[in-house]
């Protein structure tokens, strides 16, 4: 057999396999998110807030190659964690208080805008698209706390964090005082939270992967598998 021949046997033979990688797998797949958020009042080196750690679930079902379905469920881990830098400047606690939603319903904090929401999707060789049915602004947590100082950088705290506030107006809502040489501010805050709106991810058993937002002190990972 010439080397043309040859050449041609060996596509023939490595072409069955190239495409059946090249399926999505059918079968039942888990997106978790797993994130930390930190609600803060102050500035980069002036920061007292709050850790939250938070989870996003969403199970997918594939038949045929297709996206058929999917469902997802975000719960909080844990307790708020305090915060402060520099280190132990600052004490905060969470405050169980209550707002108002866009629906004009009273929720307590902290609370998750959606706790279950339906997912729509396609897949796409070997790309997953997911579209979760969560309008306007997404998902988000709602938070509120309290945190103190009687350092005397606490009116440079104040001064900073105000300026800061004013620049994330539309998420925080902060009440300083200042008493008895005692800085505080009691602060309601709205963070963004997973999923806002389409992901696209590999359709690949094992994926996983980070990602870190540095503006807003927040950290998430990523992780994809084929339960059955």
């Amino acid at each position: 057999m010439d080397r043309l021949g040859l050449l041609l046997l060996a596509l023939l033979s490595v072409a069955p396999a190239m495409a059946a990688d090249s399926k999505p797998l059918d079968g039942e797949w888990r997106l978790t998110i797993r994130g930390t958020n930190l609600f803060f009042y102050g500035t980069r080196i002036l920061t007292a807030g709050l850790h939250q750690d938070w989870e996003v679930v969403i199970d997918i079902q594939i038949r045929n190659q297709q996206f058929d379905v999917a469902s997802g469920k975000a719960r909080l881990i844990g307790e708020p964690v305090p915060y402060s830098l520099p280190e132990n400047m600052f004490t905060c606690q969470s405050i169980n208080g209550t707002y108002l939603d866009r629906g004009l319903n009273e929720v307590s904090t902290p609370h998750i805008r959606y706790e279950g929401f339906p997912v729509a999707g396609q897949v796409n060789g070997k790309e997953l698209t997911l579209q979760p049915d969560v309008q306007y602004i997404g998902n988000f947590i709602a938070m509120m706390y309290e945190c103190q100082t009687e350092n005397t950088l606490g009116s440079v705290w104040h001064e900073r964090g105000r300026l800061s506030a004013m620049e994330r107006a539309k998420r925080q809502d902060a009440k300083i005082t200042h008493e008895d040489n005692q800085y505080s501010v009691r602060v309601k805050e709205l963070q963004f939270m997973e999923p806002r709106g389409t992901l696209k991810i590999p359709l690949w058993d094992g994926l996983s992967y980070s990602q870190t937002d540095q503006a807003n002190f927040s950290e998430k990972t990523f992780s994809l598998r084929l339960i059955k």
